[in-house]
């Protein structure tokens, strides 16, 4: 509300695959799922929806704005 923007044209960025992207998923947000190898959310993930989202480096966020 503050920015006066679509939901649609917001991306959520997150590496907690239980509670990052429940929000952002319902709202109609792009979302993009963090693998970030060093941190404590690192494990196997059983929703495979998350490959389809994921990145390896933060930089990698440039290649996938639409």
């Amino acid at each position: 509300r503050r920015w006066q923007l679509p939901f649609e044209e917001i991306m959520y960025v997150g590496d907690n695959t239980d509670k990052d992207f429940s929000a952002p998923r319902q709202l109609g947000m792009q979302w993009k799922w963090f693998y970030n190898e060093e941190g404590i959310y690192k494990k196997d993930v059983l929703d495979k929806s998350f490959l389809d989202h994921k990145i390896m480096k933060l930089t990698d966020i440039t290649e996938v704005i639409n």
